[in-house]
């Protein structure tokens, strides 16, 4: 949501009112996926699933978001 309102940049500091509607469709299609999750908790093990699934993250960054996980609890 914040991309889609110029307050987030991407792709190496490009806001969303950096690309042409023609562009965008011409090119490629945008898909975004806006989850809600209402508590730190909950925005942890879904960050802890994706990340342990294929995404490249270190040792380190997975340790220190299950052990803030386990504050949560």
């Amino acid at each position: 949501m914040a991309f889609m309102q110029n307050q987030l940049p991407v792709f190496d500091g490009h806001y969303f009112r950096d690309f042409s509607v023609s562009l965008v469709h011409r090119l490629f299609t945008l898909i975004f996926y806006v989850s809600h999750l209402p508590t730190h908790k909950d925005v942890l093990c879904w960050y802890l699933d994706l990340s342990s699934g294929g995404i490249v993250h270190s040792q380190n960054e997975i340790n220190r978001d299950q052990n803030l996980l386990k504050c949560e609890a």
